[in-house]
């Protein structure tokens, strides 16, 4: 995932969590502390709301990425 793609699906996480009636976090930014948290506590009070499971995905998305773990192949030069 290049470093485009991780800000776009950043900015899209945070329009869904601030969207209307707002989701129950500590705060709706997009840090890798907020995504960790929404990953691992936010089904309790969040599971519910609008578009949750692809917030989720975004944020299992985004913690995949940061922790290294991406599955493309890569060259070795």
């Amino acid at each position: 995932m290049n470093i485009f793609t991780t800000l776009n699906l950043r900015t899209e996480f945070e329009s869904i969590v601030a969207f209307g009636k707002k989701y129950d976090l500590p705060n709706h930014n997009s840090d890798i502390n907020s995504l960790v948290f929404f990953v691992n506590e936010g089904y309790k009070k969040n599971r519910f709301r609008k578009h949750y499971d692809r917030a989720l995905e975004i944020a299992e998305s985004i913690l995949k990425e940061h922790d290294g773990q991406d599955t493309r192949k890569r060259l070795d030069i």
